[in-house]
C-alpha cells in the first residue's frame, strides 16, 4: 500500500492487494479509504474498466461499501450492466460529484486506452486536482500512481 499527496489536496491511496475485492472479511483497507474522504457517508466511485465493467465485481463493491458511504460505478460498455453514466458527454458532471474514485484490477493497457478515448484520463486527474481520493488495486493502481502519465503519448510505457 502506498499514500501519497496528490496534486491539490486529493490523496492517491495504491494496493497491490487486499481491500473488498480480496480480503471480503477484513474491511480494514476498505475502512482506511473512506476515511481519506474525511467526511461521513463519502461518495465512492468503482470504476472497474480494467476488468470489462465485470458485473460480479460491481456485485462485490456494492456489498462491501453499501450502508459505510454511498457507492456508485462508473462504466465505459454495456456489458452486461447498462452504461454509468450513460454518455461520455456525462462523465464530467458525475465524476464532480464523487469523493473516492476507486479503480479495480485487471488489464491495464486495455484500462489506458479506453480511459483516453472517452477522455476519463484527463477528467481523472481533476478529480484528484479538486481533492478527491484515487485509489486503485493491481492494474487499477498504476494508473493513479502515474497521473502524470495519463494525459502523455499513448505509447509511452507506464
Amino acid at each position: 500500500m502506498k499514500l501519497q499527496r496528490g496534486l491539490a489536496g486529493g490523496h492517491i491511496l495504491a494496493m497491490g492487494g487486499g481491500g473488498f475485492s480480496i480480503e471480503v472479511d477484513n474491511p480494514l483497507l476498505d475502512d482506511f479509504l473512506i476515511s481519506l474522504a474525511q467526511k461521513p457517508s463519502p461518495k465512492i466511485c468503482f470504476v472497474p474498466t480494467a476488468s470489462a465493467d465485470s458485473a460480479s465485481y460491481i456485485v462485490k463493491f456494492y456489498r462491501a461499501f453499501s450502508g459505510r458511504a454511498i457507492p456508485t460505478d462508473l462504466t465505459l460498455t454495456d456489458s452486461p450492466l447498462p452504461r454509468k453514466p450513460a454518455r461520455t458527454a456525462d462523465l464530467a458532471e458525475f465524476l464532480t460529484h464523487q469523493d473516492i474514485i476507486f479503480v479495480g484490477g485487471g488489464n491495464t493497457v486495455n484500462l489506458l486506452a479506453l480511459w483516453r478515448a472517452h477522455g476519463l484520463d484527463v477528467l481523472l486527474r481533476q478529480a484528484l486536482e479538486r481533492g478527491a481520493v484515487l485509489s486503485g488495486i493491481s492494474a487499477g493502481m498504476h494508473a493513479p500512481t502515474t497521473m502524470e502519465n495519463l494525459t502523455a503519448d499513448p505509447h509511452t510505457s507506464v
